[in-house]
């Protein structure tokens, strides 16, 4: 949670205003479709438990190492404490499905430009 603090310590320090975020994307590499499709499931699941709301899921061929990423975006706000959970639960459930490492990232309510982080 301390990393997802700074995170979001250093974005207001550079003008983001953290407090007008209202939905953050959770992102995962998978090496299978299927993977990313089980993940997709298993994530609303765990983000309607949070008291999270799920908003939007895209499976999209990614140019990285694994060749298909789950982007799963939620009505939240930048709370680290909230961040932190809901990051931990994602990286239980991808580990599950061949992968393990989750980022996030939000558009910057004055800037449309993603700003991430990945811990």
């Amino acid at each position: 949670m301390d990393e997802n603090r700074a995170f979001l310590s250093e974005f207001a320090g550079k003008g983001v205003d953290i407090s007008a975020i209202e939905q953050m994307r959770f992102l995962c590499d998978f090496s299978t479709h299927s993977n990313a499709e089980a993940f997709v499931k298993e994530a609303g699941e765990l983000a309607t438990k949070a008291g999270v709301s799920p908003i939007s899921v895209e499976i999209d061929e990614d140019d990285c190492d694994l060749p298909f990423l789950s982007i799963n975006t939620f009505g939240m706000s930048a709370d680290a404490e909230k961040i932190s959970e809901l990051e931990a639960g994602l990286t239980a459930i991808s580990q599950k499905f061949d992968q393990g490492r989750v980022s996030w990232e939000f558009a910057d309510p004055a800037n449309p430009i993603q700003q991430s982080g990945e811990t």
